[in-house]
């Protein structure tokens, strides 16, 4: 495992240190070189929580990963930095029962800089794509975003992200106009240190079963300042931000056959895939895929 060709695949030329300033324009590097991804799990090779196996698929292989082998991995690089880091868990909320789902199923990083600032790092590429200061009750807002941390007892916060408006190309609009006072609940992160075997069962499962959100859709997306790029199936849209409450979908291209998902995945991910994928996508609708039309 090599540090200098890490930072090479996420096209990283800065300083190495410790400071905050540095960790965010690392996590903006890889969140728009590594893209989130679980490809594999639809027709490629199992793959291995083993960190050098991890850096063997990211950096050598040019490819992406789920939260799991993206976070551990990065913990890696920020600890040869310099950075204090520590492994947590994230329990995402379930809107359509209002619970939280399994225990240990998504990893987050608890990264400490030189001044002894805290943030909470996930490249996820779903929820936020900026290290997240822990500080309760404050507004931290990107283009990409406003979110707030809610501390609660024994180490645990509460993640909320204040709803958006979505456009598609055509200026439909997708989602209500929500008020600024409009939070929702998306995830409850326990400080509490874990070891990485802690989560080899759910990983395990990941791979192997159909019973999650990361294991029934096939899903690759690449965040940037902008907007995000999202592949859900044998689609892939593109959304930009407008502002930390507006978002407008740009454009919407669906592949017909294998080869012109590759093709799509190779000019728009920039990843190669030398094998067929069984596409899923479970929870995307058709329907929902003519509104973004």
């Amino acid at each position: 495992m090599d540090m200098q060709k890490y930072l090479q695949r996420i096209n990283y030329d800065g300083p190495i240190d410790n400071q905050a300033a540095t960790l965010d324009t690392l996590c903006a590097c890889h969140y728009s070189h590594v893209p989130f991804e679980n490809l594999d799990l639809f027709g490629g090779p199992r793959r291995s929580m083993n960190p050098a196996k991890i850096y063997q698929k990211i950096v050598e292989e040019n490819r992406g990963g789920i939260c799991c082998e993206l976070n551990i991995l990065f913990a890696w690089l920020l600890k040869e930095i310099g950075f204090q880091v520590e492994l947590v868990e994230n329990q995402i909320f379930l809107q359509k029962t209002k619970t939280f789902d399994r225990k240990l199923e998504h990893s987050t990083l608890l990264v400490t800089c030189n001044y002894g600032e805290k943030f909470f790092v996930n490249l996820s590429g779903f929820y936020y794509n900026f290290p997240l200061a822990v500080v309760d009750m404050k507004e931290q807002v990107r283009k990409s975003g406003a979110l707030r941390l809610k501390k609660q007892d024994n180490g645990v916060y509460l993640l909320e992200k204040k709803q958006k408006q979505c456009f598609s190309f055509t200026g439909k609009e997708i989602t209500k106009l929500h008020t600024e006072d409009d939070w929702q609940l998306i995830q409850k992160i326990d400080t509490t240190p874990r070891q990485a075997f802690e989560f080899q069962a759910i990983f395990h499962d990941i791979v192997t079963q159909r019973n999650c959100f990361t294991n029934r859709n096939t899903v690759c997306t690449a965040e940037s300042e902008t907007g995000v790029t999202i592949l859900w199936g044998m689609t892939v849209y593109r959304k930009e931000y407008v502002d930390h409450c507006t978002e407008k979908v740009v454009s919407v291209v669906t592949a017909n056959d294998q080869e012109e998902l590759k093709m799509l995945l190779k000019k728009v991910f920039k990843l190669v895939i030398d094998y067929d994928i069984e596409p899923w996508s479970f929870d995307f609708t058709k329907e929902h895929l003519e509104e973004l039309r």
